[in-house]
Order: C-alpha cells, then sequence, then structure tokens
C-alpha cells in the first residue's frame, strides 16, 4: 500500500489517495488516543470543510512534546492529515518510524487514559 503515487497530479487518484491517508491518521489517532476524528463537529458538510481547508481532525496536545512516543505518533498523523503531496509518508515510510520508534511508543501508550 503506497500512500504517495506518481499520480498525485491526476484528480482521479488525487481524491483516493487523500481520502486513504486522511483516513489512515484518523484511525491511528482513535487507536493510540481513544479519541474521536473531528470529534467537535456534528455534521459531516464541517469534517468535509475541514478536510478541505487541511485543518486536522485533531490537535496536538501539549504533552505530546513530553515523551519520544507521543512525538513520533504525532508526527506520524500529522503528515497523514497534510495536504501538500511531497509530505506525505509512503507506508514503507511509516512503517519505517514505528519500527525505530517501536518501545517509546508501547511506553507512551501505556499511560493514555482509558476513558
Amino acid at each position: 500500500m503506497a500512500l504517495r503515487t506518481s499520480y498525485w497530479y491526476d484528480l482521479r487518484y488525487m481524491f483516493h489517495e487523500l481520502a486513504l491517508r486522511y483516513a489512515l491518521g484518523c484511525i491511528g489517532l482513535e487507536f493510540a488516543y481513544l479519541q474521536r476524528p473531528s470529534s467537535g463537529h456534528n455534521c459531516i458538510s464541517k469534517v468535509l470543510h475541514d478536510i478541505c481547508h487541511d485543518i486536522p481532525p485533531a490537535i496536538r496536545p501539549a504533552r505530546a512534546e513530553e515523551h519520544p512516543g507521543h512525538l513520533v505518533l504525532w508526527n506520524l498523523l500529522e503528515t497523514c492529515w497534510t495536504s501538500e503531496p511531497n509530505d506525505r509518508l509512503t507506508s514503507r515510510d511509516i512503517f519505517g518510524h514505528l519500527s525505530s520508534a517501536g518501545n517509546a511508543i508501547i511506553e507512551a501508550l501505556e499511560d493514555v487514559p482509558v476513558p
């Protein structure tokens, strides 16, 4: 699964790439932090507005800077939500970041409060 393709300039492919990458970040947010993406919105039009205007579905908490694992995860999430094609990671890049941070991510997630 590649999140960056050579077809990024073609609108037929651009929407699918954007949706896949954006969804990956949203799933990561919910999985790691038990937080629903765009939880402050009560209708889909507001979510679509944010996507079109490059507004992320969550804001990096201040505590993310306190632990290397949180820092890695938030950098990845924010990269998934960027609209700039050159800033997007491939699935291999994402795997590399997660693999290299391994234990730091696990330690960081152990202190995430469960609702």
